[in-house]
């Protein structure tokens, strides 16, 4: 990496409960979302944490769809996706790589994947000059 270059954080951030759900929001109310360091709202990977939660997507493993058992994630498991995915952002900010430009094999199981300071560890990044 370049000196003086910072890669922006992405923070995972948990709502106040209990004033989402005053608002008419308590089916989303238990699900974090994900900001940039800029503290920019990540539609994207925030619509993928909810959509987990909600059972609206799941996994495929085997070619059995939400081989889960079709339970909803609860918070360790929320949380643990939600650092996994800001740690993913990062590793994809640092290459300059865009969500909707990412391909499956290159991208995720030949770089990512490979790359083990960032894949089998969740921790944020910025390096100064």
């Amino acid at each position: 990496m370049a000196p003086g270059i910072c890669i922006l954080a992405f923070y995972l951030f948990w709502p106040d409960s209990s004033l989402l759900e005053r608002e008419g929001f308590s089916s989303v109310s238990h699900v974090p979302c994900i900001f940039n360091g800029e503290w920019s709202y990540e539609k994207l990977a925030s619509r993928y944490l909810r959509e987990r939660a909600l059972l609206e997507w799941t996994p495929v493993q085997d070619g059995v769809v939400g081989f889960g058992g079709g339970k909803y994630p609860g918070h360790g498991s929320l949380r643990v996706y939600g650092y996994a995915l800001c740690n993913f952002l990062e590793w994809c900010q640092l290459r300059g790589l865009a969500l909707a430009d990412l391909d499956y094999t290159r991208h995720l199981v030949q770089g990512y994947a490979n790359t083990p300071s960032y894949s089998r560890t969740v921790r944020t990044v910025c390096a100064v000059a």
